[in-house]
């Protein structure tokens, strides 16, 4: 029953708790939840361990106690304490990681990855005892959790194996083997660019032996690149509203990180930049988490203390506003801070450490970290682990909405946007689409850095082959406003073979191919105080049974003809920089269509800061 199973898990969880604390022969700092939100691998394999346990204990009570069901019974009670031990190995090692102030983070990952292979035994065995699991055992209304049960072991012993390939995949990064260089670049939020924000500063880190060896940034800047490009290269044309040619600063052009990186990478090269081992993209907004970690660092030199709440504030003063004009170093703010913020992160106490993994961690997630690393394998990994911050593939519908500020001036956290996805399903199963997109600028007219208009080119990617049916809404800049195109540039090479497909509409939007997606690209602009709606419909190049037929097996069958079904998907691809965008996702189906099965992280309005999935079967009505 649902209640004997919310009292299993709950006994679980207490026993898993208990073992843990034993095990560590000391409370656990911030209890279990902190380890929970210490890693998102690490997290998943718990939160599968912990429901392996509860479930395999909960359907060993239930196994009548005859010699003929007694096999049967050993091998659940062997999975649970099997998957118990296996979950408590995990914590115990992350807790031991963390205990030792003096450990390098080296020595942090090598106890990491020792617990989480002496776990994986454990899981081995657990697998081998389902074998002997008979579901006729088990009264007829509960066989069906034996499948279950087959998944969550599976589910813990793939995660626990992500596990120990993420932590050897970080002791290769931290320069186990040799010293590595890396490409690090800020990206602003508030004047939001396709990967994150605008690049204005940058640093080169370079690790060795998991230690931090030398952080340089330059003081002047990603302009401080400008004099030194031998590159003339046409810009992307919405960015010749500020520019004659592309340069390091606006190389993020793309919002996919990996097309990005090579961009920024080709402009560091030539530049005179040395190779490097990958290129990271932090968010400032991290800075901010960070911060609140550390407590206010004090920065004398420049008159200022700087914590989580003045941060944005502050450095922005510092770098627009209050540099010495004749010295022409208006980042040497971020160099004095960056190396004090390094040094507070490495003192920190082992409950503080919990919550630097949390939010390193979640910044993966929501993209304010993304990385692109020049070894294929390991950028491979990188992928998989979802750090890579990529346009993924699917077989279904997709949306990106992807902003990018071009002389909005320091706008973009500014500017609320809310956006509504209706997908309509036409009696023969074709799709078409819907996006209305609302953005509010919530500054008043004359604030420092925010009240000013907020000058965006939008762009929509959508499934390739959409076709346009409308839009309303854009409205673009004068075009006496943009720069003439220069003699002596060449074009780009991505970008000449996007404009062959190129179309121009009426309503001021364009349209293109780029990858696997078409993208329908057009201006907003909106002054402080008021609000714009944009809204674009196009029809997808496939049908509903299309979706049905690409998808290897449907989420559920029930009863009826697989034939009378239909499919849907969507996935929301997030775009870095922008948390407080909010989605909403919603299906018109035809007359006599019904629901058979659906997922969706949220029926209401959400958040839209990582990328999210919604997926429906439907029966459909051939009479």
């Amino acid at each position: 029953s649902l209640d004997f199973r919310k009292a299993a898990v709950a006994a679980a969880g207490a026993d898993a708790l208990e073992q843990i604390k034993l095990a560590t022969n000391k409370p656990l700092p911030e209890g279990v939840e902190a380890l929970r939100a210490a890693s998102s691998r690490f997290r998943e394999a718990d939160e599968a361990l912990s429901g392996t346990n509860a479930l395999a204990v909960g359907l060993a009570s239930l196994v009548p106690k005859t010699r003929a069901s007694y096999r049967t019974g050993r091998a659940l009670a062997e999975i649970g304490a099997k998957s118990a031990d296996a979950a408590a190995l995990l914590a115990n090692g992350l807790s031991k990681a963390l205990t030792d102030a003096g450990r390098t983070p080296l020595d942090r990952l090598g106890v990491l990855t020792a617990y989480a292979e002496g776990a994986l035994p454990l899981l081995d065995d657990a697998n081998a005892a389902l074998a002997k699991v008979d579901a006729n055992a088990l009264p007829a209304a509960e066989r069906a959790k034996v499948t279950e049960l087959t998944d969550r072991v599976e589910a813990g012993r793939l995660a626990v194996r992500e596990f120990v390939g993420l932590s050897e995949l970080l002791t290769g990064l931290l320069g186990k083997n040799e010293s590595r260089r890396y490409l690090i670049v800020f990206q602003n939020p508030s004047e939001l660019r396709p990967t994150g924000g605008f690049m204005g500063s940058y640093a080169e880190l370079r690790v060795d032996r998991g230690e931090i060896k030398s952080l340089v940034v330059p003081p002047g800047g990603t302009y401080d690149l400008q004099g030194q490009l031998v590159a003339r290269v046409a810009p992307p044309e919405p960015l010749r509203l500020i520019t004659d040619r592309w340069e390091f600063q606006d190389a993020n052009w793309s919002p996919d990180f990996r097309a990005a990186s090579s961009k920024i990478r080709y402009f560091w090269s030539k530049s005179g930049g040395p190779t490097v081992d990958g290129v990271i993209a932090v968010n400032a907004t991290l800075v901010e988490r960070l911060l609140a970690l550390t407590g206010p660092i004090e920065l004398p030199e420049f008159g200022k203390t700087i914590t989580a709440e003045n941060f944005m504030l502050e450095t922005q003063k510092a770098v627009e506003l209050e540099y010495d004009k004749s010295e022409n170093k208006p980042k040497k703010i971020l160099g004095a801070l960056a190396p004090l913020l390094l040094e507070r992160l490495k003192s920190l106490k082992q409950d503080q450490l919990f919550a630097l993994l949390g939010a390193l961690s979640d910044a993966l997630t929501t993209k304010d970290i993304q990385v692109a690393l020049s070894d294929p394998s390991e950028d491979a990994l990188a992928r998989r682990f979802g750090w890579s911050g990529y346009l993924k593939s699917t077989p279904g519908d997709s949306l990106a909405v992807v902003d990018a500020n071009v002389a909005g001036q320091k706008t973009d956290l500014s500017v609320e946007e809310r956006e509504d996805h209706q997908a309509e399903i036409k009696p023969n199963g074709s799709l078409v689409d819907t996006v209305t997109m609302t953005r509010a600028h919530t500054a008043s007219k004359g604030e420092l850095f925010r009240g000013v208009r907020n000058v965006t080119y939008v762009r929509f990617y959508v499934p390739r082959g959409s076709t346009f049916v409308s839009a309303s809404g854009f409205q673009s800049p004068d075009p006496k406003l943009f720069e003439t195109p220069r003699d002596d540039v060449t074009p780009d090479p991505d970008l000449a073979e996007q404009a062959k497909t190129l179309t121009r509409h009426p309503s001021g939007l364009d349209a293109w191919d780029e990858g696997e997606r078409t993208v329908f690209g057009g201006w907003s602009m909106v002054d402080p105080g008021n609000t714009q709606t944009l809204r674009v419909t196009y029809r997808l190049p496939f049908s509903v049974f299309d979706i049905r037929e690409r998808l290897e097996s449907g989420p559920a069958e029930g009863e009826g003809s697989p034939d009378a079904r239909a499919a849907y998907s969507l996935l929301l691809t997030s775009q870095s920089g922008k948390p407080s965008r909010q989605i909403t996702a919603s299906v018109k189906l035809p007359e006599g269509w019904t629901t058979h099965w659906q997922r969706s992280e949220d029926e209401a309005q959400t958040a839209w800061d990582r990328d999210r999935v919604y997926a429906a079967l439907y029966d459909v009505n051939t009479k």
